[in-house]
């Protein structure tokens, strides 16, 4: 069963491809959710799943989604631009899917 949801206080800074703007300080929240994708190897078998973290602002009426691909637990990747948010990587350890350091250097 995942302990799926964290809820934090934390100051947003939006940022585009030529611009960043501070939003402030918001309470936010990450859900973790496993999906139905699975992802399979050559011989077929299943190696990987697929989760979404929903990361809600609710004072900003603005979400978005985070997708996780993970293979024996451990993350191999995620569909972002920037940085994975380290409210994010806390939500997959307290998950027990190990986050390698690659993806937490900043």
């Amino acid at each position: 069963m995942l302990k799926n949801k964290i809820v934090f206080d934390s100051h947003i800074v939006e940022e585009t491809s030529n611009s960043k703007r501070n939003l402030g300080k918001h309470k936010q929240s990450m859900e973790l959710k496993l999906t139905k994708l699975k992802f399979h190897n050559a011989d077929g078998k299943e190696n990987g799943k697929y989760y979404q973290i929903i990361w809600s602002i609710p004072r900003l009426n603005r979400e978005e989604v985070i997708g996780i691909i993970t293979e024996k637990n451990r993350l191999v990747d995620y569909d972002g631009v920037f940085e994975l948010p380290k409210e994010a990587v806390r939500l997959l350890r307290k998950n027990n899917i190990v986050v390698p350091r690659e993806f937490t250097e900043r």
